[in-house]
This record gives structure tokens, sequence and C-alpha cells, in this order.
């Protein structure tokens, strides 16, 4: 038999059956994949984009350095390199960043090997932007907040003993000083602004009969710094404003995306880096060449909703509007990544009806969604909110989410709901948004992996939830579901008739965690995963057999010598694996 034969990126080598001895007379497939893998290791999870790398670190990376030299190399190396730069396209919302998106897409090469669009759309508010006292009270929170950190750190060394005993520590004693004196300067120069200043009629250099002592040079220069910042905020405001109220910022990536000849993948956040006090990067402090982009950047939407008078979150119209504007240019959405949703305000900006398009058209543009992730920082922080979200509110997450999740293609989907629950803030109190009717219209034939998270059902949600899953699942999770009534018995034998029927050939991954409902006399909420490892079925499971009673413990006793829990048997049911009828329902 005559030896293999290869396509080289040499083209005047031809390899019969020998080991090539340049990097150029390796096979062409060869050659691209070693330098993908060199250059985006650990950006794939299989068929997804992984968006969530080190913030900042691609462009400064040693690999991105050495891959860009290659391109100088030759005209090969040019272009076969070219097309692995720009993996993932990041777009803020402002006008300078849209013409980058440009200049990067009209090299062909590039354009080519691009794969994922990152839209970034943070907020510079109007109330911001127009009130200058406003303005002036939150960046002096956010400066509060690393000085208070400081001064937390500098305590904990007098405690631990001498807070610069070492030779390393001594050096920042002269640091600490300074990051001191220039936070009061700050203060006292920027506190002429605030509103509450000039009403209690206190001049901000004198409290308690302490005149505090500034440079008027130091303290003019401070004045020109905000006033400069600020006047940078208010013409980006007004830009992005223009953006968002025209539609050109949707329609402009849409027809970005249209120029792209692979199909891409979609993720929208709030945030690209996080700025210096949220980094605790006591440069700020330090370096008066720093304060002016601090005073300049933009807000991520949880800041946002922590203030006081929150603002208007008027860039939330994109979550519903850029879908539409992809559809329109003749693309489909495959993949969609959501990093950030209203959590404490502005749920009515995700109505498309004020913007002149339906939720039908929403839902028409998400027909052929195959990855739908609702994943980020934002998801994972649970803000002060004691009551759930009033209804009218949650009806536009309701429609929201049912847009996405009616796609009859969806392969993969994950949805954490952790933001949106109960949190009074004086108690263990849980209690997860009822979001339950999203999945009333669901159909997903094609489902392979699920993980939803931190929600709370109805016995009707709960079941359409489990009849619309496909028989083709390989992998479900479900954490923290929160059943408000009925019984998770029907729906476990659901579950059964998806899995069992060829979970002998092909490999079922199976998670339960903190799966609550309520107990047969229906006036205790108990947590259903822990009665079932520790032996009761639902109906046992009451106000005196509580899982952490003298009962549940004895019966854990018995059950750790190796007896299997009933939540062992569920999972075998499921699976039909050796247990034939549901050990949840009450024998007969």
């Amino acid at each position: 038999m005559e030896p293999p034969r290869y396509e080289t990126a040499n083209s005047d080598t031809q390899v019969r059956g020998q080991n090539p001895s340049l990097l150029t007379d390796l096979p062409i497939d060869i050659l691209v994949y070693l330098l993908d893998n060199f250059l985006h290791l650990g950006e794939w999870r299989k068929d997804k984009l992984e968006w969530d790398e080190p913030w900042g670190a691609h462009a400064a990376n040693e690999s991105f350095q050495t891959i860009q030299s290659l391109r100088q190399v030759c005209r090969l190396f040019h272009d076969l390199v070219s097309p692995l730069l720009c993996k993932r396209l990041r777009i803020h919302l402002d006008p300078h960043s849209l013409d980058q998106a440009r200049g990067i897409l009209r090299n062909r090469l590039i354009a080519s090997g691009v794969r994922g669009v990152q839209v970034a759309i943070p907020h510079r508010p109007k109330e911001l932007a127009l009130n200058l006292s406003s303005f002036v009270s939150v960046r002096l929170e956010e400066l509060t907040q690393l000085y208070d950190y400081i001064m937390y750190i500098l305590d904990a060394r007098w405690i631990d003993g001498d807070p610069y005993g070492s030779e390393e520590d001594s050096q920042d004693e002269e640091s600490f000083t300074r990051e001191r004196k220039n936070y009061h300067d700050i203060l006292f120069t920027w506190r002429r602004h605030e509103t509450s200043a000039d009403q209690d009629g206190d001049d901000p250099e004198t409290t308690n009969h302490f005149v505090y002592k500034i440079e008027p040079v130091v303290r003019d220069e401070y004045q020109q710094i905000l006033l400069q910042g600020h006047e940078i905020f208010r013409e980006r405001h007004e830009a992005q404003q223009k953006l968002i109220e025209t539609g050109l910022f949707v329609e402009t990536i849409a027809d970005l995306i249209r120029q792209i000849p692979n199909t891409v993948s979609l993720s929208v956040v709030d945030r690209f880096t996080f700025k210096p006090h949220q980094r605790r990067d006591m440069s700020l402090l330090l370096n008066k060449e720093e304060l002016l982009p601090f005073l300049t950047s933009p807000f991520n939407w949880s800041e946002l909703g922590n203030m006081p008078d929150p603002p208007q979150l008027v860039p939330a119209r994109i979550l519903t509007e850029l879908p539409i504007a992809i559809h329109k240019s003749g693309r489909s959405l495959r993949h969609l990544h959501i990093g950030c949703i209203p959590v404490q305000h502005g749920f009515e900006h995700l109505d498309p009806g004020t913007d002149g398009f339906s939720w039908a058209q929403l839902r028409e543009a998400c027909q052929q969604l195959e990855v739908f992730d609702l994943e980020g920082p934002q998801m994972h922080h649970l803000p002060s909110r004691p009551e759930s979200i009033p209804l009218p509110s949650r009806q536009f997450l309701v429609e929201f989410f049912g847009a996405f999740l009616s796609s009859t293609k969806l392969q993969d989907v994950r949805l954490s709901f952790y933001c949106l629950g109960v949190n009074d803030g004086r108690s263990n109190r849980r209690e997860w948004c009822p979001l339950g009717p999203i999945f009333r219209n669901i159909s997903w034939p094609s489902i392979r992996k699920a993980r939803v998270s931190d929600i709370g059902f109805s016995q009707d949600e709960l079941d359409q939830f489990f009849r619309g899953l496909g028989f083709g699942l390989e992998s479900l999770a479900l954490v923290s579901f929160q059943l408000r009534s009925g019984s998770w018995v029907d729906a476990i034998d659901m579950l059964h008739e998806k899995v069992a029927v060829r979970y002998a050939t092909q490999e079922f991954f199976f998670h339960f965690a903190d799966m609550t409902g309520v107990s047969s006399g229906g006036k205790k909420t108990v947590d259903i995963t822990t009665a079932l490892m520790m032996g009761y079925t639902e109906d046992e499971t009451s106000e005196s057999t509580a899982p952490m009673g003298r009962k549940a413990r004895k019966k854990a006793r018995k059950f750790s010598k190796g007896s299997p829990s009933l939540l062992d048997l569920t999972k075998q049911y499921i699976t039909g694996e050796g247990v034939r009828y549901n050990p949840l329902r009450p024998a007969t």
C-alpha cells in the first residue's frame, strides 16, 4: 500500500510516509489546528464559545503576541493566522466601538474567523449626566468604598502586629499616607457640588470647627478634573442615547453580523471590565491621571439598581430589539448568551411594543435558536428585595424569556434566576421568583442539555416543563426548584418515560439539589431532596418528620450503612435501572 499523501503548508513538498522536518511541512489542517489551540486553548466548550475569559487578558496574552508576529513570517502564515486573531468581536455601546468593529470586518480573512459577537451595554444615565450634584454623590460613594477597603487592610495589619513590620510592607506606608491625603483632598473639593452640602449651608472645608487644609493649586486641579469628567460623561451619554433611540446601534450590529460568513454566537453583557474601585485598584487614589477615566466610565446595571433613586434602564430595550434586528437582516440567531437583565427596576424597557415591535416578532426571531444561556456575574448576586417581583413587572420577564424558550430547535439551555429571588436581608427566608409560566408553551424535541435553577413553579407549570423535554435528553440539572403546590410524582414519571427507553445505550447525567415542595398537610415547605436522601416520601414528610428531626437522623444512620435512599431509588427509576415503579408514588 502506498504511504499516505498530505497537502502541506509547503506547497513544493509532498510528504510520503516520513515525518515533516519543518513547521511548514506539516499538513495545513494540522498546522491550523495547532495554531488555533495555541491561541485559543480553553475558549471552546465542545460546540460553544466560552465568554467568561479573564477580562482584558486576551490582548496582552503572550500567545496572542506570538501568533500575531507569525503573520509577518510569510504570506502563508499571514493567511492561516489572520482568521485566528478575532474569534470574539467585542462591541461597546458607543460610536467609536462601532467604527472599530467595521474596520476589523473589512479584513475578510479576520472576518472569516469570527465566531462570536459580544455586546456590552452599560449605561450613562440621564439622571447623572444632567445633574452634577447627583453625579458627584455617586462618584464619591464609589471612592469611599475603595478608601474604606484600604483602611480595612491597614487596620488588619495593626491587629496582626506591626503594620509595616516586613520589608515588603514598609514601602506601603508612604502609599497609605498619600491615599488618605488624596482621598480627603478629593472629598472636600468635590463635596462643594453636592446638594446636601449647599442646603446645610456648611463650608465643605469646615467640619465641627475643624478647618481642612488643602493647597489651592491641588483644589483647583481636582475641581478641573471633576468638571471635565462630568462634561465628557454628558457627551457620551448623549451619543449613547442617540444610538439607542434611533435604533442605529442594533441595526449596525445586525449589519456587522450579516457580513460575517460563519454562524456566530451572540452575547449581551453590561460590562467587559471592572472599574478601579470594584477591582480595589488603589492606584485610583495615587494617580490623578486615573481619575478622569474613572469619572467618565459607565455603570453596570446592578450599580444603577443599588442607587437610592434608580435611573431609567434604557439600554434594556436592546435585549429585545437586537434579536429582532438580526432576524430582519436575514441572519438566524442560533447561539445566544444573556449576561444582564433588569433585576430591581426597568422591567418595562423589555417590552418591544414601546419601540414599534411586538413579542410575536421576538418569538419569530428566536425560532432558529439552538443554545440559550442566562448566566453571568449579575445572575449570582441576590439584591435586597423583601417581597417577590410584582406581577406587572414579572409579566415582562415571562414574555421575554418565553420568547427565547419557544424555539423547538433548542439543544442546550442554561437558566439561572437566582438574582430575581426574595431577600429580606433579615432572615433565612428563600422564595424564588414564580417564573414557571415561561415554560407553558415549550416543545424541545432536540434538547440534549438543560440546567435550570432558582425558580418557583405551580403543579401545572412543573408538569409542562417535563412534558416539553425531548427523548434525546443527555443531561438534566435542576437546582433550587420550588414547587408551590402539588407533587413531584407525575413529573418523575414523565422524566422516566423520556430517559429509561434509551438509557442502556446512551449515558445520562442527572442532578437534583435543593428541590422544595409542600408537605402533605399543605402548611410547610420542605426540602424534598433532603427528605428523599433520608428515606421519606413526600407524603411521609411532615411537621413531625422534618429532615432534621430525631426520626430523620435515625433513618439517615440506617441508610448510611448501605441501603439505598429514596433519592437513589428515584434516580434508578428515572433511568430504568432496576426500579420499575415510582418510589415517590404512595402504595395503594
